[in-house]
């Protein structure tokens, strides 16, 4: 399993199989009514990553473009895909998404002990803008978020 992950627009045939790569990779895992929401909603942008060699679906990314702002929703890649560059391949596409939709701005949350996503993102050029208390829940707990973000027009090094 080696490679870029071929990347494919989010259509009405992949619902499936999104919500079964969200519900491997977060503990509470959105319903497909909510992925359908997302997809279908206004603004909506999903990429959903495909193994070259096999066509197999190892991730996905979720966004939402309004206007000049647009937001990272979700992004999340199996275990079996994880270390080979595959959420940097689907976080430039989103981030080049919006731009090309015209937004000036990407924003996102992300959970303060997720250190891996934090930095993946701070190597995008995305920084941190803000904090959410007790964001998300785990396990009966609650834990904050980091609210970041990045300018379209900003250098990254996210390739």
């Amino acid at each position: 399993m080696t490679g870029t992950p071929d990347l494919v627009p989010v259509g009405p045939g992949h619902l499936e199989v999104v919500t079964t790569l969200h519900g491997m990779c977060f503990d509470e895992p959105w319903g497909r009514d909510v992925i359908v929401a997302m997809v279908a909603g206004i603004g909506g942008l999903g990429l959903l990553a495909l193994n070259p060699e096999t066509g197999a679906p190892g991730g996905f990314v979720l966004a939402r473009v309004m206007r000049d702002k647009s937001e990272i929703l979700s992004l999340a890649v199996a275990s079996a895909y994880r270390q080979r560059g595959w959420a940097r391949h689907l976080l430039a596409a989103a981030i080049d998404e919006s731009a090309a939709r015209g937004a000036d701005t990407l924003g996102l949350e992300v959970a303060q002990d997720n250190t891996i996503a934090i930095a993946l993102y701070c190597r995008a050029g995305f920084r941190v803008i803000g904090h959410r208390a007790n964001y998300y829940t785990r396990d009966g707990t609650t834990i904050d978020a980091d609210i970041m973000h990045i300018e379209s027009n900003a250098p990254r090094a996210v390739r």
